[in-house]
């Protein structure tokens, strides 16, 4: 993260980041060969495809990530950190929290969360989508 933007603070870091996020991800584009050219959102806020391309970001305040695709896609990331029991259970149930073969439940948590914002992201459904995300499977147990 470049220093002038981690000493921003309020509304001109969030704005700050955003810009890099997707600037990041225009460059991050060019490697793949699916040129984007312009990163714009509709009046609802979803991303809207440039030349063909399909295109999320997410940010945090040290880091940010951007991907591209053909087809519509949705990306999250969040830093690791305690959850409360009755937050862990809002967005994870049993039956998903038992793909995780026994990894700390903040792990659980901010892997099933991200994976289900990024689904969010795909769909354009927002947060009101989020009972219907349901984790079916675990591809793997590594972290990144």
């Amino acid at each position: 993260m470049p220093e002038t933007i981690k000493v921003l603070k309020g509304k001109n870091k969030g704005v700050a980041l955003s810009r890099f996020a997707r600037q990041s991800t225009k460059e991050s584009s060019l490697k793949s060969k699916l040129y984007l050219e312009i990163c714009e959102k509709d009046a609802l806020g979803i991303p809207v495809p440039s030349n063909g391309v399909c295109w999320s970001v997410s940010h945090k305040p040290d880091f940010v990530a951007g991907v591209v695709s053909t087809e519509k896609i949705g990306i999250d990331i969040e830093r690791i950190k305690n959850v409360s029991d009755a937050l862990f259970e809002r967005i994870i149930d049993p039956e998903e929290a038992a793909y995780f073969s026994g990894q700390n439940k903040n792990i659980i948590f901010f892997r099933g969360f991200t994976a289900k914002e990024a689904v969010l992201k795909k769909t354009t459904d927002g947060m009101r989508g989020l009972p219907k995300v349901k984790i079916k499977t675990v591809i793997d147990d590594f972290l990144f």
